[in-house]
Formats: structure tokens, C-alpha cells, sequence
């Protein structure tokens, strides 16, 4: 989000928690998807669970503004970067 120029605050940090938790979930889940010892019934329980992790994730980062075609629709441009310079002390 910073590097597309979205402005985070402190409120934005539940948000952004609630993101990594769902994160870490649907790569658990990609985890257990793979192994190749899973009875068919548990392999489509993971994967429909997963299914279900990636609509929740994505309808929660376009409520915080998380994904590009939200905040294009909202039109929130990224700050422009600043320009090189020639100091070689300019980016301490």
C-alpha cells in the first residue's frame, strides 16, 4: 500500500494485521493442498476452504483500499517518486 502511494495510518493497521492473517492462512492451506497423502474428501475440503479464504481476503482489501483497480476507481495516485539527484548524500 505505501509503495502505491496510499497513505497508512495508525487506524490502518488492524486492516493491514487482518490482511496478514488471511495471508498466512490461505498459504497454509496452499500447503496442505499439495500434499500428496490427502484422502480426495480432505483434498477438496482444503481447496474449497482456500476458495472460500481468497473471496474473504480479496471483499476485505477492497473495503481498506488494498487493491489497484479500488484505488483506481477511487482515483488515489501514487505520490511521485522523487527525482534522483546528483548528491551522493541525498538518500541518507
Amino acid at each position: 500500500m505505501v509503495a502505491a502511494g496510499v497513505a497508512v495510518t495508525r487506524i490502518d493497521s488492524r486492516c493491514i494485521e487482518i490482511a496478514a492473517r488471511y495471508e498466512e492462512s490461505i498459504a497454509q492451506l496452499d500447503q496442505l493442498c499439495a500434499r500428496t497423502d490427502l484422502e480426495p474428501e480432505a483434498l477438496l475440503s482444503a481447496l474449497r476452504s482456500r476458495q472460500a479464504a481468497m473471496r474473504e481476503y480479496l471483499a476485505a482489501l477492497e473495503k481498506i483500499g488494498g487493491t489497484p483497480l479500488v484505488r483506481l476507481r477511487a482515483r488515489i495516485a501514487p505520490e511521485e517518486k522523487p527525482q534522483p539527484t546528483d548528491d551522493p548524500w541525498a538518500s541518507i
